[in-house]
C-alpha cells in the first residue's frame, strides 16, 4: 500500500510537505484531526483507519497524537473511506451523521492532498442507579439490562444492548452505551430473601412497571451519564412446574426431552427457563418459576430422528400438571424448477429452512441439495413456522413462486404440522426486473453515498423479501436487479437504519415522496428519486 508516515497537520512544515508532494506528483496525502463529537475537543490515541473500496480490511492505519492529528502519505490513486475509533467511543466514518453509516468517499488522484479533514467520533454514554428491595435495603446481584427496539420479520423486538450487575450496595453502572433511547430492566432470579423462601423478585422496567406499554424510555446522549434510574424489586411467589411429556416409545428412556419455557409478554423476547423430562414417565424437571402465561418448547432427537412441540401453557399455583405433547418431524419433499433463458445451466440448488417464529430450531437447520432433476427431500422438519432459503439464485433472477400444496408460501408463513404432507414446489426465473437510476441530491455533501430503497405496494407490501436496499455510488447512481414483478415506490434516503424500515408506520412519514414504478418480468426501468435528508419525516429510519 506504500509507506505511511506521520505528518504535521498545521504550520510551515506541514504546508511544505503538501507543496513537495504536489510538485513531485507522488502519492496522495490525507491528514486531519480527530475530535470528540460532543465537546469538539481533540482526541488523542484514536485509531484512524483508511479503507480502499473493494478491500476487506484497512489499507493503512494511524494513531492520533496529543492534538488529535493524524496523517497518511504516499497513497495510490483510488477511492477511500476513513474511520476513527477509540475505547470509550463508538466507531464512526468520516462524513456520517451516525455511527454505523457509510459516510463519504474520498476520491484521490496522484498528488492530491486532503489535509484539513475533521473526523468527529461520538463518546459513549452511561446509565447508573440503585436497586433495593421492598424495605429499601440494597439488593446485590440484581441483573440490569438495556433494551432497544429493533424489528424482525416486521414485528417490534426489544433487543439486549448491554447488561450489568449490582454491587453489595445495590448500585450499578451500565457503561459504553451508544446514544439512543433504551428501556432499562431490573430482575433477580436467584430466589427469595430468607432461607426456604419459595419466591423470586419480580422483573421491573423503569419507572416501576412490568409492561413495555407503560415504560419510559431513557434517552442517552453522547458522553453524558444518566443517573438516578432506580428500582425497588418486590418478591413474588414461585411454583414448581409439574407434569410430564408424552414421548413416543421409539425415543429411548435415557434420551432426555429438552424443555424451554419462554414468558409470554409484550417484550417480543424473554429469558427462557430450561428444563428436561427424563425416565419412563418423562416427568418434567425445571426450576421453580412465577405463575403466568408461557410458551413451552419441547424437543428431542435420536439416531437421525427429531421431535418437537410448541405449546402455550399457563403455570399456576393450584398444582395443576401439564401434559406436553411431542410430535415427530415430517419429510418435506418438493422440487425446484427454473424458467427463462439459461435455465438449463442452473441444475443444482441448496434448500434450507430457518425459523420464522423466533424460537430455537432444535439440533440443526433442515437443509439439502436438489437432485439433477430438481427434486429434494428435507428430513425431520419439526412443527413450527419456517422461512425458505434457496441458493444460488441465478444472477438477475428471482424466486417466482413457492407453494406448499395449494398455499402460497412465498408471501405467507409456511407452518409445518405433524399432518403436513403436501409437496413444496419452488419456481425460479432467470428474468428478474431491473431498476437503475440517479438520485437527485442538490446540495448534498461531495462523496456522500445515499441509499436507494425499493418498497412494494399493494398486497406485497407486507412481504419483506420484496424490499430492496442498496447503496448508491458517490455520484448518486444505483442499480438493482433480480426484482420480483410488481408495483413499487423507490425512495432515496441520506441515511437509513438497518431494520427501522420494517416499522409499518415508517413509510407513512414519506407519503408521496417515492417515485412510483411498475415492473414486469425482465423489464428494466430508469428512475430519478429525490433525496430525503436526515431529519425529514422524523429521522429517515434511524
Amino acid at each position: 500500500m506504500g509507506t505511511r508516515r506521520r505528518l504535521q497537520c498545521c504550520g510551515i512544515l506541514f504546508a511544505a510537505a503538501i507543496s513537495r508532494l504536489s510538485a513531485q506528483g507522488t502519492g496522495a496525502l490525507v491528514a486531519g484531526v480527530v475530535v470528540d463529537e460532543a465537546t469538539g475537543a481533540p482526541v488523542r490515541k484514536a485509531v484512524v483507519e483508511l479503507f480502499q473500496l473493494g478491500e476487506g480490511r484497512a489499507s493503512a492505519q494511524d494513531v492520533s497524537d496529543a492534538q488529535g492529528r493524524f496523517g497518511f502519505s504516499n497513497l495510490p490513486p483510488g477511492k477511500y473511506r476513513l474511520r476513527g475509533t477509540k475505547e470509550g467511543y463508538a466507531p464512526k466514518m468520516l462524513g456520517a451523521n451516525h455511527s454505523g453509516h457509510p459516510g463519504v468517499i474520498l476520491t484521490l488522484a496522484a498528488g492530491d492532498a486532503r489535509w484539513n479533514l475533521r473526523l468527529a467520533i461520538p463518546p459513549f454514554g452511561a446509565i447508573t442507579g440503585r436497586v433495593t428491595d421492598a424495605d429499601g435495603d440494597p439488593l446485590p446481584y440484581a441483573q440490569l439490562e438495556i433494551l432497544q427496539q429493533g424489528w424482525q420479520r416486521g414485528k417490534a423486538q426489544w433487543q439486549n444492548r448491554g447488561a450489568a450487575t449490582t454491587d453489595n450496595r445495590g448500585e450499578y453502572r451500565l457503561e459504553s452505551v451508544p446514544a439512543g433511547k433504551y428501556l432499562v430492566m431490573a430482575s433477580r432470579t436467584d430466589g427469595g430473601t430468607m432461607p426456604g423462601d419459595r419466591s423470586s423478585f419480580a422483573m421491573e422496567i423503569y419507572p416501576g412497571t412490568d409492561r413495555v406499554s407503560k415504560a419510559a424510555p431513557v434517552q442517552v446522549t453522547p458522553g453524558r451519564e444518566v443517573n438516578g434510574i432506580d428500582f425497588s424489586l418486590v418478591p413474588r411467589p414461585t411454583v414448581a412446574v409439574k407434569g410430564h411429556v408424552n414421548a413416543p416409545p421409539e425415543l429411548p428412556e435415557n434420551m432426555p426431552v429438552n424443555l424451554l419455557l419462554f414468558p409470554r409478554d409484550d417484550f417480543g423476547r424473554g429469558h427462557p427457563w430450561e428444563g428436561a423430562a427424563f425416565g419412563k414417565d418423562r416427568t418434567i424437571q425445571m426450576q421453580e418459576t412465577a405463575p403466568g402465561p408461557y410458551r413451552l418448547v419441547a424437543s428431542a432427537s435420536n439416531d437421525g430422528a427429531a421431535w418437537r412441540s410448541v405449546t402455550d401453557v399457563e403455570v399456576t399455583d393450584g398444582g395443576e400438571e401439564l401434559s406436553v405433547p411431542l410430535y415427530p418431524g415430517v419429510a418435506l419433499s418438493g422440487s425446484v424448477t427454473v424458467e427463462g433463458p439459461g435455465a438449463e445451466q442452473n441444475k443444482s440448488f441448496n434448500v434450507t429452512l430457518v425459523p420464522g417464529d423466533g424460537l430455537p430450531p432444535g439440533d440443526a437447520l433442515p437443509q439439502t441439495k436438489t437432485g439433477t432433476d430438481g427434486s429434494f427431500t428435507l428430513s425431520n422438519v419439526v412443527m413450527g413456522i419456517w422461512d425458505i432459503n434457496v441458493t444460488p439464485i441465478p444472477k438477475g433472477g428471482y424466486l417466482k413462486s413457492m407453494t406448499l400444496g395449494d398455499q402460497d408460501v412465498l408471501t405467507e408463513d409456511m407452518t409445518i404440522t405433524p399432518a403436513t404432507s403436501a409437496p413444496l414446489k419452488i419456481v425460479v426465473s432467470t428474468r428478474g426486473a431491473k431498476v437503475s437510476g440517479d438520485i437527485e441530491s442538490e446540495g448534498a455533501a461531495a462523496g456522500k453515498q445515499a441509499i436507494a430503497f425499493l418498497a412494494p405496494e399493494g398486497k406485497f407490501s407486507r412481504v419483506l423479501s420484496f424490499y430492496r436496499r442498496v447503496l448508491a455510488d458517490e455520484k448518486g447512481h444505483f442499480e438493482m436487479q433480480g426484482i420480483d414483478p410488481g408495483t413499487y415506490r423507490i425512495y432515496a434516503f441520506e441515511e437509513l437504519g438497518v431494520d427501522g424500515w420494517q416499522d409499518p408506520e415508517f413509510l407513512k412519514r414519506f407519503a408521496g415522496r417515492g417515485e412510483a414504478v411498475t415492473l414486469a418480468e425482465g423489464q428494466t426501468a430508469e428512475v430519478k428519486p429525490k433525496l430525503i435528508r436526515v431529519g425529514e419525516g422524523g429521522g429517515a429510519g434511524q
